[in-house]
């Protein structure tokens, strides 16, 4: 017999930046110049590799990619004449505006492509405060499960005991407020712990984009698909260890539906 049921479904289609604009999204931007005089280089490419993204430069070298979906990337600048860069695993986060500058080599110095691996910076420089944000890949390594526990081991925070209720700085409980995709959520969430793809705490400084909020603002970003298929399956039992019987099934499943251009993710949670 169920005592409990709680199913998130998340279907998301993704085929231009417009549609993925109500999924949670950043901003890359920077500069590309010549490595030799610090001049900008007007008209160079800046490619998002495996996604539709990109932009050109201005006359000053400068370039902005607006609705990038979380996650990390490899993205190249290009531009005729000169050597390609690709920087790899660069990192977007929702709400941000990630700076990657590219400094270019001319051709004629004979060189090969370069490839720079992505570094994130300690200090994100349009953040308010001090954001916490934890990846999907780290969520999956901690000894926690859920959307409360994870921001139950950030320092200002405290939790009770089996409950999902948190007490940031001192406020009451009921003044954490929560977002899905951009989406204000009444009370604790349940999202399949396999659909996050970045949770993002803001304790104290909270900016002007979140209103009605005293004491914190926990922002859940969830997967998307992809131009490979991926997935995942946990079933997580206590069944004979205590007189409880606690289980726990959850899976998940995301892909291209026209490779570069349309993906899904699918993603459901069930315990009883």
């Amino acid at each position: 017999m169920f005592r409990k049921l709680s199913t998130c479904v998340l279907f998301l289609l993704l085929g231009t930046p417009l549609a993925v604009m109500a999924q949670g999204t950043g901003t890359l931007a920077g500069r590309v110049s010549d490595a030799a005089d610090g001049q900008g280089l007007p008209g160079a490419n800046v490619i998002i590799e495996g996604t539709s993204l990109g932009a050109a430069t201005d006359l000053d070298g400068n370039y902005r990619i607006i609705g990038v979906p979380v996650g990390q990337y490899d993205v190249t600048a290009r531009f005729i004449g000169y050597t390609s860069i690709t920087e790899t695993g660069v990192e977007i986060n929702s709400g941000y505006t990630r700076q990657i500058d590219f400094e270019l080599q001319d051709d004629a110095i004979q060189i090969g492509e370069v490839e720079v691996v992505y570094q994130r910076p300690l200090i994100q420089r349009d953040a308010i405060g001090a954001p916490r944000v934890v990846s999907g890949d780290d969520i999956q390594n901690l000894p926690v499960r859920g959307v409360a526990n994870v921001a139950a081991i950030q320092s200002g925070v405290v939790s009770d005991d089996n409950s999902s209720n948190l007490f940031i700085r001192g406020s009451r409980e009921q003044e954490v407020q929560y977002y899905v995709d951009g989406v204000k959520v009444s009370g604790p969430v349940a999202v399949n712990q396999s659909a996050i793809q970045e949770q993002e705490m803001l304790i104290g400084s909270i900016p002007a984009r979140y209103g009605d909020v005293q004491s914190g603002v926990i922002s859940i970003t969830t997967r998307s698909g992809g131009n490979n298929f991926f997935g995942s399956a946990e079933f997580v039992t206590s069944e004979g260890l205590d007189s409880y019987g606690y289980n726990l099934a959850s899976l998940s499943l995301g892909g291209p539906v026209v490779p570069g251009m349309v993906s899904f993710f699918v993603s459901g949670e069930g315990n009883f």
